[in-house]
């Protein structure tokens, strides 16, 4: 060993092999998960590949080898980078759910919906889902159809049944309802010239 690795190794405590990693069983030496790497970098801490032993299929490197006394602070970072990370998680979704509550809204269509799905997926325009929302409202206002799923029909057979019941499901609304344009009616355009 050199005198530069002898002096690297007394101020340091860490003693990388020739393969660049230092055995865990090191006096002064603790092993930390693999993922703390980034973090021991940021924070200027001297790290390297842990040596666990020689196993089956050869040398068995698992986690990053620091000195014990530098362990403590790299913990406590992590953790409070843990609590932050968690922190950021929670208000990334609370902004999703916001959003989606008002497409929602907007559309007056549920959250669990299909139109909704269907509309954030692009399969269909913001008219055609106002429009699948307005039936879906007056499906279940208006008519008996929560009375049939409570009775045990499917939902594909209790919309059949109010089909065939009922003569005045809600009209599609022309598009200058919406701000679109006045001859045409969700996506089909009109016969008749508008004045």
């Amino acid at each position: 060993m050199s005198r530069d690795d002898l002096e690297h190794v007394a101020t340091t405590g860490l003693r990388p092999n020739a393969y660049g990693h230092v055995p865990v069983w090191e006096p002064g030496v603790a092993c930390v998960s693999g993922r703390m790497a980034r973090l021991a970098q940021k924070l200027g801490i001297e790290h390297y590949p842990c040596f666990h032993g020689v196993g089956k299929y050869g040398p068995v490197v698992s986690g990053i080898a620091v000195r014990e006394e530098d362990r403590d602070r790299l913990l406590k970072a992590w953790e409070e980078g843990r609590v932050e990370r968690e922190r950021a998680r929670n208000r990334a979704a609370d902004r999703r759910r916001r959003a989606i509550r008002e497409i929602c809204d907007r559309l007056g269509v549920s959250p669990d919906s299909r139109t909704l799905r269907q509309y954030l997926r692009g399969e269909i325009d913001e008219a055609e889902a106002r429009y699948r929302g307005r039936l879906a409202r007056w499906r279940h206002d208006e008519t008996d159809y929560d009375d049939l799923l409570a009775r045990g029909f499917s939902r594909e057979d209790a919309r059949m049944l109010i089909a065939q019941s009922c003569t005045h499901p809600p009209r599609p609304r022309r598009r200058d309802d919406d701000g679109g344009d006045p001859g045409v009616v969700l996506g089909k355009t009109n016969t008749k010239e508008t004045p």
